[in-house]
């Protein structure tokens, strides 16, 4: 199993970011890139990550304002343009010519405006979680609890999600997922909240997504992006 080096980079505007590598068996292995959800960071991967190593090398980083990257003193960074950029940079650096994308909610709206926007970059694009249309709904319950925090609990309570698809979730992951959760906190990716781990973020994130509306050029980037992708899956 591969074992993951610490990345130091330089966003788009110089802003100092953070991205875990994974080697790969080979130094022509193919590139695949791990990209995390709006209120996450790259510790997302850590348990798929190492099992994708066996055949590729692995880029995790974590985005600007999460986990151990720099946070931005401008909330209007806060942005998938901002992110695009900060992803070009960090291939660029890593003289990453063609790359294979799995985006997580946020990961995969950067991953499907890199597909379209950089089409020779991008082999393949997985989406997680995210689709060419956001839920108005979904966009404001995240908008209620982002930068928000609360008590500390122990890692048990904080592996036991409140939410009914979340307590599913964690009965049949049973162990795995408290876990995960425990390992988050004690690499100090996030901190103990009552609920779950409240994964260490910008707090300005929260003053961004008020402001920020509906993106209107979704399917039309999906489009551009799934063209640009379409790759068998084997």
């Amino acid at each position: 199993m591969s074992a993951a080096t610490d990345y130091r980079f330089a966003g788009a505007d110089g802003l100092q970011l953070y991205s875990r590598i994974y080697a790969g068996p080979a130094p022509e292995a193919p590139t695949l890139l791990c990209l995390h959800g709006l209120m996450h960071n790259g510790a997302d991967f850590e348990e798929l990550a190492p099992q994708l190593a066996a055949q590729h090398r692995v880029i995790v980083p974590d985005v600007r304002g999460r986990g151990r990257s720099a946070r931005d003193a401008r909330p209007a960074n806060y942005q998938v343009p901002t992110y695009v950029a900060d992803v070009m940079a960090l291939l660029k650096g890593l003289a990453v010519s063609r790359v294979a994308i799995i985006g997580t909610s946020m990961g995969g709206l950067i991953g499907m405006v890199l597909a379209a926007t950089q089409p020779a970059l991008v082999s393949r694009l997985v989406l997680n979680d995210i689709g060419p249309q956001i839920d108005a709904a979904g966009l404001e319950r995240i908008r209620a609890y982002a930068g928000r925090t609360t008590g500390r609990r122990p890692p048990r309570s904080c592996a036991a999600p409140s939410a009914p698809p979340g307590r599913d979730l964690a009965r049949r992951a049973g162990n795995s997922w408290r876990g995960a959760a425990t390992a988050l906190m004690r690499r100090g990716f996030c901190t103990r909240t009552q609920i779950r781990p409240s994964v260490r973020y910008c707090a300005r994130l929260r003053a961004r997504l008020r402001t920020c509306g509906r993106c209107g050029r979704g399917w039309r980037t999906y489009r551009y992006s799934s063209s640009a992708a379409r790759r068998p899956t084997s």
